[in-house]
């Protein structure tokens, strides 16, 4: 896998807030024809959400062709980058929560929500929870939807390497259009502050053979 936090990426390596209410998890394939070959591979993405509405982009990952790992590297990534609880998972990957052993060691999950079973998995949460999770799906639903317009729009990509550039000056766009959502429960209180102001321009992963 091009694991992008892995990599020299100032972006992705930068510390995370150790507790998100809601990390919103998706998956946009792309194709790439390198040569006579055509591959499709899956590009995962994160995005999280703090209790006040706050929402960052948390990085990309590139699966290998043919391989689908899940979501499981996203996650070992952000506990090294120092998430260690997560109050919902919110899942745009249909299939994804069936997956098993997501989470390391010493990050904690309270409940993962497939997004594409319908409101049905968010009812049955907290009353005091319900909202929040709400207002992420919303804004993952809405970088989901940009990222497949962009990837139409653009059409092929010739390298692994093109599709990890192009979708890393993506995603910063987006982030950087990621704000506070105005519909918010009175009082609510984000544990941490995102690091957004510090984020240095993301990088395009170094290429690898």
């Amino acid at each position: 896998m091009i694991n992008v936090g892995v990599q020299a990426s100032a972006y992705q390596a930068l510390p995370l807030c150790s507790r998100y209410s809601v990390v919103a998890v998706g998956i946009q394939p792309v194709t790439i024809r390198e040569g006579d070959e055509t591959l499709h591979i899956g590009v995962r993405w994160a995005l999280a959400s703090l209790a006040d509405g706050q929402h960052e982009l948390l990085g990309m990952w590139l699966e290998p062709a043919g391989r689908g790992l899940g979501p499981t590297m996203v996650f070992h990534d952000l506990r090294v980058r120092g998430v260690e609880s997560i109050g919902v998972v919110l899942s745009l990957d249909p299939g994804a929560c069936a997956a098993t052993d997501l989470f390391p060691t010493h990050l904690s999950c309270s409940k993962m929500i497939d997004s594409c079973a319908g409101s049905q998995s968010i009812d049955s949460l907290p009353s005091r929870h319900r909202h929040v999770v709400a207002v992420a799906g919303k804004a993952a639903r809405r970088t989901q939807g940009e990222l497949i317009q962009a990837v139409r729009r653009h059409g092929c990509f010739d390298s692994r390497e093109s599709a990890a550039t192009f979708l890393s000056k993506t995603l910063q766009r987006l982030d950087r259009g990621l704000g506070t959502d105005s519909d918010v429960p009175d009082g609510a209180t984000a544990h941490h502050r995102p690091r957004r102001a510090a984020a240095p321009r993301m990088e395009a992963p170094a290429s690898h053979a």
